[in-house]
Order: structure tokens, then C-alpha cells, then sequence
């Protein structure tokens, strides 16, 4: 995850704090971190492969723990004052929310796990192996509406614009998507392009001040864009 005052990289068993200019590294072992993000201007939230979800602050200690699934978190994102979380529990995935007036704990459709992203009205997208979305209703625990996409492979990130108007999603199958997202949380495609060099695809997705967003790639390549208008 990347923000202006610092980053926290994971990877697998070792994650690396990186302070803000100047400051001073920190190992992270022996967690068994599978994900980051910003919970607050305070505070990190990551997943653990035990299942757990980690608060942690700005020098990397543990605040708080929670037991979340009885397997790995994959994606972890916090929204408008809710918690979601798409992980494994009993061999399935699940995606959970909790949060005020949020109540949701729901086996998803795919068989392993896609990204994940939040949109307006109290809804979450969740991206599949088939290349489709699901789209969920987190106070009603049901599943709303099923969007079929450009997308020929695995829908494995989402990224939302700052104002959360515009959805860009990324597949295996190296293609990224653009989405105008309404107000009730529908979806309409804005374009598709392929990512170049052919072949490539995108393994992370970063958004940045200035409504720019930094792209990483199979390849190694990194690659700076700007948002897309909705139309």
C-alpha cells in the first residue's frame, strides 16, 4: 500500500515498513502478512495466512487482532467506515463486512480469489476466475446483480477514483477495463485496451495524488496513468 507518509510492503512471511522521507526501515517477520491497507490516518490493516486481521501502527506494532477465517485473508479494504474482507473459511470463500448498519458473511462465487472493491449504496464488487464481477449488498447479505465483462481471464484488481466515480479493473488475459459507476453502484464500461507489451498484465494497483494511478506490471514495468472521466 502506498500513501504520503509512508508504505508497507508485504510479501508472504516478511513485510518491510518504509517511513515517510528519512526515516528509518522496519522489518516486519514472522507475521505471514498477505495484504495492506490504510484503516485510518493512524493505523495500518493487513490479513494474515492465519486468518487473522492485524491493526497496526505507523512503527508497525500490533494494536489489535482479530480471527476473522479459519483460512487466509486475500484482500482487505476499509470504506466508508466498514470493514470488508474476502478470505477462506471451511475451504470456501468468503467475503465479510462489519461496520455500522453492515452485516455480511457470505460464501462468493469464485473459487479463488479476485479482487475486490467497494461502490456507493453499500455495495462491493468482488472479480472472478470466469472474468465477470458479482456485485454484493453488504447490509443485505445477498447477492445484487452479476456484470458481464471484457475481461478473458481472471478479474484480479480493482482500483476506484477518488471521487468513486470511475471503476478500472485489470485481468489476467492483460487487459484493463474502465467503469462510470452510479450512484445505486451500477456499472457501465467507459473503454478497454490492452496493456503493452503484449502479454503482460497487471499484478498491483496503486492509486495517487492528482487522480493518477501507478500500475505494476508481470513484466516488472511500472506504469503511471491518469483516470478516466465518467462520461
Amino acid at each position: 500500500t502506498l500513501d504520503a507518509g509512508g508504505a508497507l510492503a508485504a510479501a508472504g512471511e516478511r513485510a518491510t515498513l518504509l517511513g515517510a522521507a528519512g526515516g528509518a526501515a522496519r522489518d516486519l517477520d514472522g507475521l505471514g502478512l498477505t495484504w495492506v491497507t490504510r484503516a485510518d490516518d493512524a493505523r495500518y490493516l493487513a490479513g494474515t495466512r492465519a486468518g487473522e486481521l492485524l491493526w497496526l501502527d505507523a512503527a508497525g506494532e500490533v494494536l489489535e487482532r482479530r480471527r476473522a477465517f479459519s483460512g487466509a485473508v486475500h484482500r482487505v479494504l476499509v470504506a466508508d467506515g466498514a470493514l470488508l474482507a474476502l478470505g477462506e473459511d471451511e475451504g470456501k470463500l468468503v467475503l465479510a463486512a462489519w461496520g455500522p448498519g453492515v452485516e455480511l458473511r457470505q460464501k462468493v462465487s469464485p473459487t479463488r480469489p479476485g479482487g475486490v472493491a467497494a461502490l456507493p449504496a453499500g455495495r462491493v464488487v468482488v472479480g472472478t476466475e470466469s472474468g465477470q464481477f458479482w456485485v454484493y449488498e453488504t447490509a443485505g447479505a445477498r447477492r445484487h446483480v452479476r456484470v458481464s465483462v471484457g475481461h478473458e481471464g481472471a478479474v484480479q484488481w480493482f482500483a476506484t477514483s477518488p471521487e468513486g466515480e470511475v471503476l478500472l479493473s485489470a485481468g489476467d488475459d492483460g487487459t484493463l477495463a474502465a467503469w462510470a459507476v452510479g450512484a445505486d453502484g451500477a456499472l457501465g464500461l467507459l473503454e478497454r485496451r490492452d496493456l503493452e507489451p503484449a502479454g503482460d498484465r497487471v499484478v498491483s494497483m496503486h492509486p495517487l495524488p492528482d487522480r493518477r494511478l501507478l500500475l505494476g506490471t508481470a513484466r516488472g514495468l511500472s506504469v503511471l496513468c491518469r483516470w478516466p472521466a465518467a462520461r
